[in-house]
Order: structure tokens, then sequence, then C-alpha cells
């Protein structure tokens, strides 16, 4: 099926309705979340773009989905998937309010309160497709 030339045609025409459907079945304050690999996550945010409005993007997370590394045919380990989210029209998060307590600005940076360390406190980094 891979070989066939209009296999993300009949993909996207297999996920359209169903997105559609769920959409219609959230409620105002509604969320959902989309899992998809790097094989189809452009095409799944554009149709999602289509159904909920560009405006309902909320956010795209990287599920690291298997603790060990399982080498691909091109010898790269696929480890993570991608979940969109897009509310329906008024999603509040509940989410935890970011701690700023260690930011300052000891050298008066224009851009503002800042923290020193590395923006890689994960083990493993997966490229942002979304």
């Amino acid at each position: 099926m891979a070989a066939d030339g209009r296999f993300h045609s009949k993909w996207l025409n297999m996920m359209y309705p169903r997105l559609y459907l769920a959409r219609n079945l959230l409620r105002d304050d509604g969320i959902i979340f989309v899992s998809m690999d790097d094989n189809e996550i452009g095409n799944l945010k554009k149709v999602c773009e289509a159904i909920f409005g560009e405006e309902n993007f909320v956010g795209c997370f990287v599920w690291r989905r298997r603790a060990s590394s399982a080498l691909a045919e091109r010898l790269v380990s696929t480890d993570h998937e991608y979940v969109l989210a897009f509310q329906r029209h008024s999603f509040i998060s509940l989410g935890i309010p970011k701690d700023f307590s260690a930011y300052s600005n000891p050298d008066n940076d224009p851009r503002g309160d800042w923290v020193a360390g590395s923006p890689n406190t994960r083990p493993s980094s997966a490229a942002q497709w979304c």
C-alpha cells in the first residue's frame, strides 16, 4: 500500500470524516489529542487546522513511546510520536503554572529575566515537526 501513489490521499479521505465527527462531539470547552508518527504529522496538522481552525491549535507534544531505541530501515531510531492538541472553542488549561522564582536578570538583559543552564534537560530531544 505504501507504493500506491494515492496513499496520502486515501489516508486523508479516511481521517477527515472521523476528525470532523470528533469535533462535532466535543463540548465547546473540549480538547482533542491526536497521536501520529513522522510519516503523516504534517498532513494531520493541515487536516486538523481545516476542521478545527488554525486559531484552535493548542500545541504539539512529543511523546517518547519507547525507552530503548529501535533502528528503522535508515538506521534512525524512531522512539517518539507527536501528539497534536486542538480545542473546540474555549478550552481552559488546568495545567501547573510555571515557577519563575529561579529566574533573574543580573545583567539587565533587555529581554528580561532568565535562568542559567542547558535548555536540553532531558536525555533525548526530538525535532519538532509541528
